[in-house]
């Protein structure tokens, strides 16, 4: 996932249920990650688990 830049993610599973709330420094990437949503859902379910909550921000990058 170069092209993205850097994404932040954080994930929680509870009863089978999966929670992931992300964040891109690129709006651009902010942009593409929650159009694919729809993808994600769909391998989820075919691994089992049910996306209960999916959210994508932005943020400002970390200095190098």
């Amino acid at each position: 996932m170069p092209q993205l830049g850097e994404v932040r993610a954080a994930l929680r599973i509870a009863g089978g249920e999966l929670t992931l709330s992300i964040s891109a420094a690129s709006g651009d990437a902010a942009m593409r990650l929650a159009n694919g949503g729809d993808a994600l859902r769909g391998q989820l379910a075919a691994a089992g688990l049910a996306l209960g909550g999916f959210t994508v921000g932005h943020h400002e990058p970390r200095p190098e």
